[in-house]
């Protein structure tokens, strides 16, 4: 898993840029994660939450070729992930793997967020140094998921800090090229109107 990451982060890996999001083939394998994906009930009522990177080897045939490897996030819901990609298996639905996956290790991203459907929470101000340490803790807990390197090179972007904001861009690119797919399963709380620090 290391080797993979810095691998990654040296920008030594060829990837072929006709891997297309919008080919039909992955617009069917999402619609099959986005339906088949549940937040459990207990992870959610523990408000376990956050996006899961999983690392995915497919055969020549378009087949899982051995287990997925959890790069980061919470094993648990790593777990409800797994479960989905074994029923992929068992219902045989290879068609649904784009062709140029075949014999590729790609990402499969799943950001798992937890939402009480209240829109009134009153949001308080933060501070850049907050929000900073906010965007590190997040790259420093899931190295792997794009999204983390662009809200941060937004960030050095408002700081016209323009070296580093490059630098997130870059590796935001990068990681784009090895993404597979990214799917957001929404989990629903009830809850009062309450205090909350809005960094989103």
């Amino acid at each position: 898993m290391k080797n993979y990451l810095l691998s990654l982060l040296s920008f030594s890996i060829l990837i072929s840029t006709s891997w297309a999001q919008g080919t039909k083939a992955t617009e069917n394998f999402n619609s099959f994660l986005r339906k088949n994906l549940k937040y459990p009930s207990e992870l959610r009522t523990n408000e376990i939450k956050g996006p899961v990177s999983m690392l995915i080897e497919f055969d020549q045939e378009g087949k899982i070729n051995s287990a997925p490897e959890v790069l980061a996030g919470n094993e648990n819901l790593a777990e409800e992930i797994i479960r989905v990609l074994h029923q992929l298996e068992s219902e045989n639905k290879t068609e649904l793997v784009a062709e140029d996956y075949f014999g590729q290790e790609l990402i499969l991203n799943v950001n798992f967020k937890i939402t009480s459907g209240n829109s009134q929470q009153i949001k308080l101000p933060i501070s850049e140094e907050k929000i900073w340490k906010d965007l590190n803790q997040k790259i420093s807990q899931n190295p792997y998921f794009p999204a983390h390197y662009l809200e941060r090179a937004r960030f050095y972007e408002e700081l016209e800090k323009t070296t580093l904001a490059e630098l997130d861009r870059a590796f935001y690119q990068k990681l784009k090229e090895t993404e597979m797919t990214d799917i957001v399963v929404v989990g629903y709380q009830t809850s009062h109107k309450k205090l909350s620090r809005a960094s989103e």
